[in-house]
């Protein structure tokens, strides 16, 4: 089976960065032919990127992992730009991460400002909405899995998709790969492949 993974770091191929054990896309990859394009860090926006630039003609199966609503597209991060994360967008407690490290920085200070000042979470949320649905308007329900780790995600998709839940797996069984450990990553593939 040819599957194509799409999303953010749920979804990413973390073995460059962490080989102690496997993430669950990797799991899935040892009996199908998996190709991921799933990048850590990015915003909705950038997950829709990643299927209109994919042939999902040439796919048996689309997995595509949703993100936070509240990770904001950039096409440079300030701090970002190497490694698992060369790709990422904005997010708040990254960025006020970062600001303790680099306080003088005016790019993350600027940034933090916005999120500060200028965010609002339920615009967010509405945007965020939107975009799932332009992802999954593309896509058909019948041969598409969509997951998140992140909580009430699943009120975004349309109840014609198959949704896996990530967040409560995510939470017991916390980890460096895939944001889980070895057991909740092989549980969490044992759940996808179930589905295939």
């Amino acid at each position: 089976m040819k599957i194509l993974i799409l999303g953010d770091s749920w979804a990413a191929d973390w073995s460059g960065q962490y080989d102690q054990y496997q993430g669950w896309p990797n799991i899935l990859a040892e009996h199908h032919n998996v190709t991921n394009i799933a990048q850590a860090g990015v915003s909705q926006y950038s997950i829709n990127q990643q299927l209109h630039q994919s042939d999902i003609a040439d796919y048996d199966t689309i997995i595509v992992s949703i993100t936070s609503p509240y990770r904001l597209y950039t096409p440079q991060h300030p701090v970002h730009q190497t490694g698992l994360h060369a790709n990422s967008d904005l997010i708040y407690t990254d960025l006020e991460y970062h600001l303790t490290q680099q306080p003088d920085n005016p790019q993350i200070q600027s940034a933090i400002g916005f999120y500060r000042h200028h965010f609002d979470t339920a615009q967010a949320e509405y945007i965020h909405r939107l975009l799932v649905r332009d992802l999954l308007s593309d896509l058909e329900p019948n041969n598409t899995i969509v997951t998140s780790n992140i909580a009430h995600n699943e009120i975004v998709v349309d109840h014609m998709f198959t949704y896996v839940d990530g967040h409560s797996i995510h939470q017991s069984y916390p980890g460096k790969i895939n944001h889980m450990n070895e057991e909740g990553n092989q549980l969490f593939a044992n759940s996808i492949q179930r589905l295939l």
